[in-house]
């Protein structure tokens, strides 16, 4: 396939995802391709994230800013945006948002605050969240702030790469999050995720799992249709993704051909006519 005729193909995935416009799509699709990554370096690499920086930086927010999907579908970007500018800017001299707005406002990270953020304190801020309550965590790195959505209020996170000058905007919806709790656990001693396969469960617990022709995978599917390196499940920062290695026939999601994306709960991939359904639970 050429450069092109890729470029094209993930401008109109992008569409499918977002809605936006071809000429806004594919803005957005050069500049993900041109931005630094958000995450360590790795073999795999997953970009899952939408680029907003140009948007934010006609609003005044210097940082580079980055959103999810799921929440780009719910809200605005706009007005997520323009939403964290004005608390930001409204709780000036407010110490419990002084990090962030420092961030935000002058594109450089600043020391850390001085409370750390530790399992308890971001399970605590999690309760406030969900129970509807906005406002910024203990230790200043996260903040909660409600925005008018499509389908009415969404309760939107912002938070930070670690080691990285840049905002995260997400949602607090279970799914965002994988099951419940998810975020809030510390690194996790059992797989927390399992792939079902010609009705057999096999645990992800490897932060590279491999699925291909090839014999030596993890999950070795003898067939002609299947590439030798066909697609790897990837562990990183306690959330998994699915990513193609560059295979003949692709993987397929919901019909479409993907290139990455974070797996949620029940989510179903095709390798040819193979199926791969995840799960978080432990049993059926």
């Amino acid at each position: 396939m050429t450069a092109k005729r890729d470029l094209k193909r993930r401008v109109r995935e992008r569409q499918a995802r977002t809605g936006e416009s071809y000429v806004t799509a594919r803005r957005h699709v050069v500049g993900e391709a041109n931005a630094p990554e958000p995450v360590a370096a790795s073999p795999m690499d997953v970009v899952e994230l939408v680029n907003l920086s140009d948007d934010a930086a006609r609003l005044g927010l210097r940082c580079r800013v980055v959103m999810s999907p799921r929440l780009a579908e719910r809200a605005a970007p706009v007005t997520v945006l323009a939403g964290l500018r004005d608390v930001l800017v409204g709780t000036a001299g407010d110490p419990s948002t002084a990090w962030l707005r420092d961030l935000a406002l002058s594109g450089r990270r600043p020391p850390r605050p001085g409370r750390s953020r530790s399992f308890e304190t971001t399970r605590r801020f999690f309760q406030r969240a969900r129970a509807g309550l906005g406002g910024a965590s203990e230790d200043g790195s996260m903040l909660a702030l409600p925005v008018a959505g499509r389908d009415g209020i969404v309760l939107v996170l912002c938070t930070t790469w670690p080691n990285d000058p840049s905002l995260v905007l997400t949602t607090f919806d279970g799914e965002e999050f994988g099951p419940e709790g998810a975020s809030l656990r510390a690194a996790p001693r059992e797989p927390a995720l399992f792939l079902i396969f010609d009705g057999r469960r096999h645990a992800m617990t490897k932060d590279e799992f491999v699925i291909g022709r090839n014999k030596a995978s993890d999950l070795a599917i003898r067939d002609g249709k299947i590439s030798r390196k066909h697609a790897g499940v990837i562990r990183r920062n306690e959330q998994f993704y699915i990513k193609d290695l560059g295979s003949v026939h692709g993987i397929h999601y919901k019909g479409m051909r993907i290139d990455n994306k974070r797996i949620d709960e029940g989510d179903v991939f095709h390798l040819d006519e193979y199926e791969l359904r995840f799960t978080y639970l432990t049993s059926d």
